[in-house]
């Protein structure tokens, strides 16, 4: 349970990042490549898109963790581990160099604290 709720944590504040990227906080180039500042419209978008992801994998995690009642936490945090996979070549790949100094050690150890709640029965600990 712990290793879920350090994760939930981290996830929440992916999520709340995001939010912020949505209306309008200047952050823009340590997210989406780092092309400007403060994203365009279709970016913002993508940012509320991704918040409610997030926050949807918040709920996945601290339902796997035993923290909720959550049904299909089985399933579902395997869609995580996968998603945060791909955050972790995408942060690699990035041209934008401070996104890969955040980002890329973000979501390599998101991605490993999903993989042990995933394999963990109960959720880690």
């Amino acid at each position: 349970m712990i290793i879920a709720i350090v994760l939930a944590v981290l996830l929440t504040g992916l999520a709340g990042f995001q939010v912020a990227l949505a209306i309008g906080a200047p952050w823009g180039r340590a997210a989406y490549g780092g092309g400007s500042a403060v994203l365009s419209t279709r970016l913002r978008v993508a940012s509320v898109v991704a918040a409610i992801l997030w926050s949807g994998a918040v709920v996945v995690v601290l339902g796997r963790g035993g923290v909720l009642d959550v049904p299909l936490t089985g399933i579902l945090i395997w869609v995580v581990v996968g998603l945060l996979g791909l955050g972790v070549i995408a942060n690699a790949a990035t041209r934008s160099r401070l996104e890969r100094t955040i980002w890329l050690p973000f979501s390599l150890v998101a991605t490993a604290l999903s993989v042990i709640v995933a394999l963990t029965p109960g959720g880690a600990g």
